[in-house]
């Protein structure tokens, strides 16, 4: 186990080591957009149950509010596909 001493030294390399910063940053980034599409999908779930049991009113602004949240899965989706590098 390391000590206390030998954790402080790694970290201090870490922070100096300008690929880990970027890896560090591209990583939280790849994590807030994937957050971001699963949300946006979450919602698009909730939405189709609602409009399944006739929660939404009438049929097409049903389909409006669905494809309106699917919209912005897709574009949460394609955020995250720029956020992941091609070779890890």
């Amino acid at each position: 186990m390391a000590s206390n001493k030998e954790k402080n030294m790694n970290m201090k390399k870490k922070k100096a080591d300008p690929n880990s910063i970027d890896i560090d940053m591209k990583s939280m980034r790849i994590e807030y957009s994937l957050n971001e599409v699963l949300g946006y999908l979450g919602e698009t779930d909730v939405i189709l149950g609602q409009g399944m049991r006739g929660q939404l009113g009438v049929l097409a602004p049903a389909q409006i509010q669905i494809m309106s949240s699917l919209s912005e899965a897709r574009r949460e989706f394609e955020e995250l596909l720029r956020a992941v590098p091609e070779a890890i």
